[in-house]
């Protein structure tokens, strides 16, 4: 079963929203960092990384130097350069220690999305019958309102079109995001609370 992520939405009345969401296993992968090349932006050397999608959350550990992003509870998005590198665009290391030797990027297995289609419901609370917003992957607002999900980059896209948020009368409210596997297995992977901003340019 895997873990309820916990993640507060903020909707800006009126205005378009994209929601990204990633779903991992439980299985932590790691490669072996054997050269970081550059600095600003930090870019590192970890053979066979394995990672196949771009801002996939890693954690960078056990370099010697480069003690400010040393870290297994902070992680970090990057760039596949290529099938032996990542880019970092959100590091400048330059004014940390040096790097020096070693190292390990750690990240966990991306769930295979293939088959997968998702719902999502916005309530006042969670025992309430009343339906806020009602998202799917055969939303016949797609594209640009409804649930994407793309195995290719890992991403489960929660869309809200500007139109759809303008006509929200309400402020705020709970959501579950619900994604249902080909056999019928149902898992959730994200719920919490949601907040209505509303629109002061209109």
């Amino acid at each position: 079963m895997p873990q309820i992520a916990r993640v507060p939405l903020s909707i800006v009345q009126g205005a378009s929203a994209d929601f990204v969401f990633r779903w991992a296993t439980g299985r932590r992968i790691y490669a072996d960092i054997s050269a970081v090349s550059d600095l600003a932006p930090l870019t590192v050397t970890a053979t066979a990384h394995g990672i196949v999608a771009d801002a996939w959350p890693v954690f960078l550990t056990d370099m010697e130097g480069l003690e400010e992003i040393n870290s297994d509870c902070d992680f970090q998005r990057g760039v596949i350069v290529d099938v032996d590198t990542l880019r970092f665009d959100a590091i400048n290391a330059k004014e940390f220690g040096p790097y020096v030797s070693g190292g390990t990027v750690t990240y966990f297995d991306p769930t295979i999305l293939t088959g997968y289609t998702a719902r999502m419901q916005i309530r006042p609370n969670q025992p309430s019958e009343t339906i806020y917003e009602d998202l799917t992957t055969s939303d016949i607002r797609l594209p640009t309102t409804g649930i994407v999900v793309d195995n290719a980059t890992k991403r489960i896209d929660v869309l809200l079109d500007s139109l759809v948020t303008a006509a929200y009368t309400w402020l705020s409210g709970v959501y579950m995001l619900e994604m249902i596997a080909p056999t019928g297995e149902v898992y959730t992977i994200a719920q919490g609370s949601v907040k209505v901003i509303q629109e002061v340019t209109r």
